[in-house]
């Protein structure tokens, strides 16, 4: 059973095996994606396995080495982005059709780069779809408004986003503050003319989250 549009926080749980039929829609057709503060990689993931003539790109700012300390932290015992991968791959009640067996074309079909803060990073190009799935929380105000700057001039024309941040996370807002955030998202949506998308979340403490997407 699809879930519902609407109902899901995070980018990957949009897209999961699950998919609406109504987001398939909307990706279907779309050549290129960028995925900023991707993390373990696993939104690309399911897009590949959905989409598989998408081009990916993924962007982190954190090193990989110390994206797969937090993993090991969450249980997961694989040392490379690759092990990761095929753990994900064969966690469900089937491999997926399309599944990458070597480590070599892994690493071509996914242009994964860490290390890489959009920050201070210039993109140089456009992408039919790009996300940014609760990576604005561990921001600053001015850096918030500036990383949404670059998200809309990322965005190839007609082009998809997905931005999500959640109320009250568990980590971030160090330096910076819910409503600044939320306010910021509110007047990019309004300038873009994209919908802003209260969602639930589901860790209650994290409180409920908001979306700016214009995929649903």
């Amino acid at each position: 059973m699809s879930k519902s549009p609407g109902k899901e926080h995070a980018f990957a749980g949009l897209i999961d095996r699950d998919m609406d039929p109504g987001v398939v829609q909307s990706l279907r057709g779309r050549k290129s994606a960028l995925d900023i503060g991707t993390y373990d990689g696993k939104a690309l993931w399911y897009l590949h396995h959905r989409f598989p003539s998408m081009e990916l790109h993924g962007v982190d700012r954190s090193p990989l080495t110390y994206v797969l300390h937090l993993l090991a932290k969450e249980g997961h015992t694989q040392k490379s982005l690759f092990g990761l991968y095929q753990a994900w791959a064969r966690s469900g009640p089937s491999v997926p059709s399309n599944y990458i067996a070597t480590e070599t074309t892994f690493m071509e079909r996914f242009d994964i780069r860490y290390d890489w803060d959009i920050r201070l990073e210039d993109i140089g190009r456009t992408y039919d779809l790009v996300v940014a799935s609760n990576v604005l929380h561990y921001m600053c105000e001015w850096e918030v408004e500036g990383v949404l700057a670059k998200i809309r001039n990322a965005m190839a024309e007609n082009g998809l986003v997905y931005i999500s941040v959640k109320e009250k996370p568990k980590c971030g807002y160090t330096n910076n503050s819910w409503k600044a955030t939320h306010d910021l998202m509110k007047a990019a949506a309004s300038d873009w003319g994209i919908s802003l998308h209260d969602v639930p979340n589901g860790d209650r403490e994290e409180g409920k989250g908001f979306v700016i997407t214009n995929i649903y």
